[in-house]
């Protein structure tokens, strides 16, 4: 039956003369659906490009679908219609410029993906498998690949399983039964068999990943050093058969080994194929295990071949109206075999055309200035972060002495202020000696001599003289007194001295001596204030070297001590003792180089750095 859905999922019509309707279902692979009008039938016009198609055989649901191209012949009277399963549509959107995803579970890395849909029409239902893969994409056109390869790196099966009953519709990552489910054998239901015995023997598998020469990923960093993964017991048995196995999509170690492995599982020992054509007679005996379906496992008995166990790849019905008991089968092994692995690698050869390719670059930063152990020389450089690899760090030193420019100083005033004090005071003695006197003979002479006069005109005394005549009664004078009186400058007078020329001589003899003194200094204290006024010193410019070099120095990269360093010039590459994060790689950040002199110098320094960086930029949607 065929139902007609607009691109809304509205149902717009059931096609009843549509014949030749058939299917071709792929594990993990996109579905497609086929069927005729006949081209006067009025329905052609609803069925238009993108349109939703339902497909249902009998009892049996099929999926939905979406209308791609369309082919009209005059010749047949029909127009036929070829209808993609309705994953495609996650087709009709892009991954615009690059995006990554790192240390994200597998529901959380598909629901990455589902969330760029323009349009909601998937949802993600069940998710069985948790891994922590990281992944890049860059310019892709369509969800699809992008979704598909996701579960690529696994090492088991996996399966991918939709709901087109409900909308959104719903999309699920399973584990896939490994048990038998279904039977094809002689003279029931199998119609014809071929075997196709496959020669792509691969053993030995080199991955690279993204870069080129020197530059390009491999898988030694997380593989013990090795550049390769191998099966042992398919060398034993197959002898060595190598392979280059190149994707650069992968830019991370890990993933790239995990996908490698996956191969080598595939390809080490391939198995046959088979193609299968077979009846479906479910219909007729309604037994489950009569049931051919894309995915299951089927056994396969044949008198010829033997007994195998094969899962079902494809599943194809040419006509479910015209021939519904006809279904063609190719059965392989558990996983894809090496021919389906190559066409898919042809598909990522195309993608990585459109990935940004890179370049190695150099960088160098460059330290010249004196230093001590107190204020070493510090020198920080950048590690890109969208390096890929890091080449290599080499640092090239050498110590020179201290050099300096000038030797004059600017000051402001200031005031100093000293204090000296002292809880007690103390007592000095000391003591001076002669062992003999000395004579010291003493000249002094002058050319002539000099006088020297003196005068005063003034008062010098005053004399009063009185006499009296008193008698006493008996006529006899009694003691009594004259006074006299002067008057005038009586005694005015001057001095002249006259000194001659003349000269002294000292004679002095000084015998031995000693001199003791004493001293008590009680507890006292001492204080002084300077006040030292706003000023300036001119500078005297000129260079001038210490007269001392250090006489080693230790180098430090990110707080890690540097060994088996020269003493005080030399050149190593420092890579090893970069930061790294928990995987290993060196962090893409910025790094620091300390090197302390153990004395006053100079230090002239460069680091040179060469890494390979994407030409990605830091677009973000």
């Amino acid at each position: 039956m065929i139902k007609i859905y607009n691109q809304q999922l509205q149902l717009v019509a059931k096609v009843e003369n549509a014949y030749g309707i058939g299917y071709d279902k792929n594990f993990n692979e996109v579905n497609w659906a086929e069927f005729s009008l006949p081209i006067n039938d009025p329905k052609n016009l609803l069925c238009k490009a993108f349109n939703f198609v339902e497909v249902i055989d009998k009892d049996n649901y099929i999926g939905m679908f979406q209308i791609v191209p369309k082919l009209t012949s005059k010749t047949n009277k029909e127009i036929r219609y070829t209808l993609r399963h309705a994953i495609g549509t996650l087709l009709g959107d892009v991954l615009f410029r690059y995006h990554q995803t790192v240390n994200l579970t597998t529901r959380e890395n598909i629901q990455f993906i589902l969330d760029q849909q323009s349009t909601r029409h998937w949802v993600l239902g069940v998710c069985e498998f948790t891994r922590y893969f990281h992944y890049k994409y860059e310019n892709e056109n369509g969800l699809l690949g992008p979704l598909f390869a996701i579960p690529k790196p696994f090492d088991v099966e996996y399966e991918w399983t939709y709901n087109t009953q409900v909308y959104p519709f719903e999309l699920n990552l399973v584990a896939p039964s490994t048990e038998v489910s279904c039977i094809i054998q002689e003279a029931h239901n199998q119609i014809g068999i071929e075997k196709d015995e496959q020669n792509e023997i691969v053993n030995r598998i080199y991955p690279l990943g993204y870069g080129e020469g020197v530059n390009q990923l491999g898988i030694e960093k997380v593989n013990n050093g090795i550049p390769y993964l191998e099966d042992a017991a398919s060398i034993a048995k197959h002898g060595l058969q190598s392979y280059v196995w190149v994707d650069k999509k992968f830019e991370d170690p890990n993933t790239l080994k995990a996908n490698a492995a996956a191969l080598l599982k595939k390809w080490a020992n391939s198995p046959p194929a088979y193609r299968v054509k077979a009846a479906d007679v479910s219909s007729i005996t309604k037994e489950d295990i009569h049931k051919l379906k894309c995915g299951r496992i089927v056994r396969v008995k044949d008198s010829d071949l033997g007994t195998f166990d094969l899962r079902i790849m494809s599943e194809k019905k040419g006509d479910i109206i015209g021939a519904p008991g006809e279904v063609d089968l190719n059965v392989g092994s558990l996983t894809s075999d090496m021919a389906t692995t190559l066409t898919d690698l042809q598909r990522k050869i195309q993608i990585n055309e459109a990935y940004s390719q890179g370049s190695a670059s150099q960088d160098t930063r460059t330290y010249a200035d004196n230093c001590d152990e107190n204020f070493p020389a510090i020198i920080e450089f950048p590690v890109d972060p969208d390096c890929v690899y890091v080449n290599k760090v080499i640092l090239k030193y050498k110590t020179e002495k201290f050099r300096g420019y000038t030797r004059g100083m600017k000051s402001a005033g200031q005031v100093v202020k000293s204090v000296t004090s002292s809880n007690a005071g103390e007592h000095v003695s000391t003591e001076t000696s002669s062992s003999g006197g000395g004579y010291t003979n003493s000249v002094t002479s002058s050319s002539g001599g000099g006088s020297l006069e003196t005068s005063d005109d003034k008062t010098f005394i005053t004399w009063t003289a009185v006499s009296s005549n008193v008698m006493n009664p008996l006529g006899q004078y009694e003691d009594h007194y004259h006074e006299t009186t002067l008057q005038g400058n009586w005694f005015t007078h001057n001095h002249k001295f006259n000194v001659p020329n003349h000269s002294h001589n000292v004679n002095l003899n000084i015998p031995s001596h000693s001199h003791n003194i004493n001293l008590n200094i009680p507890g006292h204290s001492h204080q002084m204030s300077i006040n030292i006024p706003g000023h300036t010193h001119e500078n005297e410019y000129g260079i001038w070297e210490a007269a001392v070099t250090p006489s080693n120095v230790a180098i430090y990269v990110d707080d890690q001590l540097v060994t088996g360093v020269a003493s005080l010039e030399g050149e190593i590459d420092i890579v090893p003792y970069l930061s790294k994060d928990s995987s290993g790689n060196i962090n893409r950040n910025y790094h620091t180089v300390k090197i302390v002199p153990n004395d006053i110098g100079r230090v002239v320094a460069n680091v040179s750095i060469q890494q390979f960086i994407q030409s990605r930029g830091s677009y973000k949607k």
